[in-house]
């Protein structure tokens, strides 16, 4: 099994409490997997949230890849986000699942509040399987 890596440039990155892109639009080519190893200082901020966003065509409009929860006879449609619930810093690796139709995407993150001294990105590599 082949493996691609690649460093993300723009970082680190200082967050507000606005969605920003981390790093560079990956491409995940024919891969199947994708780990996204992400290390932040969180400083005097809290509630660290990143989301992976979908885009068709390289640098195009981005669209968010929903949850569907059963809810009755309907289903509940949420964007997904991944809520970090300890404010500390950290080093996370987390794994995505990739389909056929994953052409581009990209990590943005924000967090809840931004403290008197805000949270960083400060290291992003992205590894394809």
């Amino acid at each position: 099994m082949s493996k691609d890596v690649a460093h993300s440039t723009g970082i680190p990155l200082t967050l507000t409490a606005s969605w920003q892109q981390v790093g560079d639009e990956i491409d995940p080519g024919n891969y199947t997997n994708l780990l996204l190893w992400v290390k932040w200082t969180i400083n005097n901020s809290t509630n660290l949230t990143f989301r992976i966003l979908h885009r068709h065509d390289s640098g195009g409009a981005d669209y968010v890849y929903p949850l569907m929860t059963p809810n009755g006879s309907n289903y509940l449609v949420e964007a997904e986000e991944f809520e970090i619930n300890v404010d500390a810093d950290a080093n996370y690796v987390y794994s995505v699942p990739l389909a056929v139709q994953d052409q581009y995407l990209v990590l943005q993150a924000k967090v809840g509040t931004v403290g008197a001294t805000a949270a960083t990105i400060d290291g992003l590599i992205h590894t394809a399987h």
